[in-house]
Order: C-alpha cells, then structure tokens, then sequence
C-alpha cells in the first residue's frame, strides 16, 4: 500500500494532520490510488496517469460510495489534479471522503510532488531502504517538482518513499515502507537535517 502524509506547520513545529492513503494495485496495467481534499480542498494523484478509466468516492467507517461519470471529471497530469463534481453531504467531515482513482500510471513513472514549488529544496527519495542517486535512480525537475524514476519500479511491489517540503510543512508518499520502516525513519531525518 501507497501511502500519503501530509504535515503542515503549526506555529513552531510541524505536525502530522492527515494521512491519505495511496493503494496501487496492477491488473491488466490498471493501477489504483485512493487519496483525499488538500488543505486547500483540492484534489492530487500525486502519480501521474496517461489514463484514468473510473473515479469512485467512499466514506470512511462507511459502506457508501458514489462512482463519478469520467466525463464529468477533469485530469491535469502536469499537476496531477483531478476536479471531481462530488458536493459531499453535511454530517461527513470533508477528511471522511476517500477518492478512489484507477487508471494506467505514465511510463517511467513519475511523480508531481504538489506544493514543493517555491521551497528550492529537492525531495528526499528512497527506495528498498537506502537513499536513491539523483540522476541515475531519478531526476528531478524544482520548477515543476516532477519526480522521474530512472530504475526498475514496481508500484506494487518496490518499497520506496518520497519526501518533500512545501510552504506549509512536509508531504511524503511511499509503497510497502514497513518492508524499511527503520531505514526511512532514520533517511527522512538525515534529509530533515541536511536541510538546516
């Protein structure tokens, strides 16, 4: 499983919010993550797809879902945002909605790292537990925060994790990270110290 953190700051510190939950599964190339609102109320894949074939909400704690005509949604790969026309209801937190998101990720695969614009500061990126080479595990564009994976990837099988700063705390995605838990605990805070 895929998973998002975002963090933003809070006075002095940053403190972990929110945690939205990218689960990439493969069938036929059909890969899905599931993700959630921004603190701006917009909408990220964060992996980029050349094809997005269904869009369907859930609730959290709830059987409940809504799929969403495709022709209704919009997809912008260079951001990686999706608009989806879903109103939500009153009694569910806006943090409850989970956007299911299938679709064929774009090859190599890459990442848009959303509200890293602005910082200067490259991504951490590890993989299998140890810190990947800029330009020969990936290469990294700041002025659009694209991430591009250079190495043999599995998005269902390689473990990684992706770090990153952006004017409002720290966001991080990764795949199987329990796999290297200790060793992306102890390479996100070396990255952390390298920045000060």
């Amino acid at each position: 499983m895929c998973m998002l953190k975002t963090a933003f700051k809070t006075a002095c510190c940053s403190a972990l919010i929110a945690f939205l939950f990218f689960s990439c599964t493969r069938k036929n190339d059909i890969t899905f993550v599931n993700t959630g609102y921004d603190a701006d109320g917009g909408i990220y894949t964060v992996c980029v797809f050349s094809e997005i074939t269904k869009v369907t909400v859930k609730i959290l704690d709830s059987e409940e879902t809504f799929e969403i005509p495709l022709e209704k949604c919009t997809y912008d790969k260079e951001l990686t945002k999706i608009e989806i026309p879903f109103e939500g209801r009153d009694d569910v937190p806006r943090e409850n909605y989970v956007f299911h998101i299938e679709g064929r990720l774009e090859i190599p695969y890459t990442f848009i790292l959303h509200g890293i614009n602005g910082t200067q500061t490259a991504p951490g990126v590890f993989m299998e537990g140890k810190a990947a080479e800029p330009k020969s595990d990936y290469t990294f564009d700041s002025a659009s925060g694209k991430v591009t994976l250079l190495t043999s990837f599995d998005p269902d099988k390689t473990s990684y994790e992706i770090i990153w700063l952006t004017p409002d705390g720290m966001n991080s995605i990764g795949n199987e990270t329990q796999k290297f838990e200790k060793e992306y605990i102890e390479l996100g805070r070396n990255w952390a110290e390298s920045l000060q």
